[in-house]
């Protein structure tokens, strides 16, 4: 039953955000694919920061154990909060990334424009 009820919100929530997406915020179904994809990307980057962090964590308390001989219990690993902070640094570096591959889109259609003036410029002088 616990099951169906997740089932069940998610797919209502889901149908709610479609509804507004196309309606209120006008945006177009055939989008959804690459937004999938991009979503897909940003979890695999958290992913990488969790492994990263889990690996670390682990080497840590190996280390730790072995130099000083004293025990320290592997479950401090097991706390959802590695999981939370890893995913908000995938997150984080996903967004920062992408910040930056905007601007270069920019800087590209910028260079564009500029040399369509100066070609503009070029005609009316010839």
């Amino acid at each position: 039953m616990t099951e169906a009820v997740v089932l069940i919100l998610t797919g209502a929530t889901s149908a709610a955000a479609l509804w507004i997406g196309t309606q209120g915020l006008r945006l177009r179904p055939g989008d959804l694919a690459p937004a999938v994809g991009k979503m897909l990307e940003c979890l695999g980057t958290m992913m990488v920061f969790f492994m990263a962090n889990a690996a670390l964590g682990l080497v840590a308390i190996i280390g730790g154990r072995s130099l000083t001989g004293a025990f320290v219990s592997t479950y401090a690993m097991s706390d959802v909060a590695l999981v939370g902070i890893s995913f908000i640094q995938g997150l984080l570096f996903y967004c920062w990334r992408e910040t930056k591959a905007r601007r270069r889109n920019r800087g590209v259609r910028a260079s564009r424009s500029d040399r369509r003036a100066e070609q503009a410029v070029i005609q009316e002088g010839g």
